[in-house]
């Protein structure tokens, strides 16, 4: 069934029930409105339909009273109106057995959250209606303007706690000082999770925790796996380079040890985009000499429209070149590793447009022989596909001569 808070006009306020629909199909439902106020014939509609309505069993569809009623002049709070915003049953298993499914409802106006004992004197499963004007006053107060009651982590009660322009949380605790956190995860200002690129930044900064002075952690599970430890700190990113769902969690502990989880789900679908990159390799000479010192120029160009982050550049440099060096400078929003030693194995960014010069010295051992055979590639990262495969890949080959007399190039003959 459906149960609703039913807003009166200057006298009462009722909660309704709208009943599950039988087998035999949908039933209307009449409240009432605007004939009726609670139990009791509006004075400002005294007209014939309503007249009728008033009487029992009268009107086409005969009037369905309210599960509940209560007096604006009765209660907590009395003297600022009255408008029933909110209602949630209790379906956890944390709060004191006279708690357990009761219905606790909202009076913004009033700011009062009032509470209704579970009885089913019958044993129908359906809750007995308590008397009009008697239902307790749980917790009321300028942090009890509630517009929306809900069950959340626990099984807790929240509310929409329009005031403080947040979300508040009814916990209990047997005994104890301390109240645990309520976590809270979304998308960090700015970050989307459709897309290129896919680093995708998350924030808990919407965490609370209602003890005055607690410091509080952050641990991340960003893969999905049920682990945390991926990062820590109150935001946190990742990069999903592959199609598919991944539940996205972070666990907030206070400084006494208690903590909460929530996650949220991010869903990463199609591919990612284009990234058209390409590399070229050229040390500027065909023939080289032992001893001699060669410098590499590797350009690796995003000839595409958009960023591409994460772009795997690697060289095979000849087996035989020792002490080999590089250093990196990029236009402008280049992202790279400014220097390294040995092979180059960098991870890039480049904007549309962006260049990544890789400067590249090695020695040739004095004992040389036959050909330096090097090669370069540059791969787009997951989830990207190049619609130029073609200049992913770069070789130079440069011949060892051994013979330095002619190098010049003057005919012996």
């Amino acid at each position: 069934e459906v149960w609703l808070g039913d807003v009166g006009e200057n006298v009462w306020e009722e909660i309704n029930v709208i009943p599950a629909l039988p087998d035999t199909g949908a039933a209307l439902t009449n409240f009432g409105w605007p004939c009726m106020e609670g139990r009791f014939a509006h004075g400002g509609f005294d007209v014939p339909i309503c007249q009728a309505l008033a009487q029992p069993g009268g009107g086409r569809t005969p009037l369905t009273e309210p599960w509940y009623a209560y007096n604006h002049g009765s209660g907590p709070d009395v003297g600022s109106g009255s408008d029933v915003t909110g209602l949630q049953f209790y379906e956890g298993t944390l709060y004191p057995p006279e708690y357990q499914h009761s219905l606790f409802f909202a009076d913004n106006s009033r700011t009062v959250i009032f509470n209704v004992p579970f009885v089913d004197a019958n044993g129908d499963g359906f809750p007995d209606a308590p008397a009009d004007d008697t239902a307790t006053g749980f917790y009321d107060g300028s942090n009890a303007t509630a517009v929306q009651l809900t069950s959340g982590p626990g099984g807790d009660i929240f509310f929409a706690n329009l005031l403080v322009g947040r979300i508040s949380r009814l916990s209990y605790c047997d005994g104890c000082t301390n109240l645990a956190p309520s976590a809270a995860i979304a998308l960090d200002a700015g970050s989307t999770a459709d897309g290129a690129p896919r680093t995708i930044t998350f924030t808990a900064a919407n965490s609370v925790d209602p003890d005055a002075g607690d410091t509080v952690t952050y641990d991340w599970d960003l893969d999905g796996d049920g682990v945390f430890g991926d990062a820590s700190g109150v935001t946190a990113f990742r990069f999903y380079g592959d199609e598919g769902s991944y539940r996205v969690a972070v666990r907030v502990t206070d400084s006494a040890g208690a903590s909460d989880m929530q996650s949220m789900l991010v869903t990463i679908v199609g591919q990612l985009g284009d990234a058209d990159v390409g590399v070229t390799l050229d040390d500027g000479v065909i023939d080289v000499f032992p001893g001699d010192t060669i410098t590499y120029t590797m350009v690796v160009t995003n000839y595409g429209s958009s960023l591409v982050p994460g772009e795997a550049v690697a060289t095979t440099l000849a087996p035989l070149l020792t002490n080999v060096e590089w250093t990196c400078s990029g236009s402008e929003g280049t992202v790279c590793a400014a220097t390294g030693s040995g092979d180059v194995d960098d991870l890039v960014d480049l904007p549309a447009g962006a260049t990544a010069t890789y400067t590249i010295d090695a020695r040739i051992p004095t004992d040389a022989s036959g050909a330096v055979l090097s090669h370069a590639t540059v791969l787009p990262p997951d989830g990207y596909g190049d619609p130029n495969s073609t200049d992913n890949i770069a070789f130079d080959t440069d011949s060892i001569s051994l013979d330095r007399i002619f190098a010049d190039g003057f005919d012996p003959f």
